[in-house]
């Protein structure tokens, strides 16, 4: 700002840059599909996950309980159960 303006009335510029806002905003929108994507991907491979880890525990349930010939018994302690249905 300390050079003279130009014959325009606008002050002296040393370089210019101009930005195409179209395809910047082109390339966010194929971005943000790309993360939904990725985050449904996600979602979908935890849901699995933890499908197989609950099937696996009642698998080892099952083998344990004909191993024992009874199913475990709860080892809550007394008064647990009343403490857990109550509501305030």
């Amino acid at each position: 700002m300390l050079k003279k303006k130009s014959a325009d009335g606008y002050y002296h510029r040393e370089k210019s840059v101009s930005f195409n806002l179209l395809q910047s905003r082109q390339r966010a929108t194929r971005t943000s599909v790309k993360k939904a994507s990725e985050d449904e991907e996600l979602v979908s491979l935890s849901k699995q996950l933890v499908e197989d880890a609950v099937l696996r525990a009642v698998q080892q349930y099952m083998e344990e309980t004909q191993q024992n010939g009874t199913a475990p018994k709860d080892e809550a302690p007394p008064g647990a159960a009343g403490k857990l249905n109550t509501t305030k």
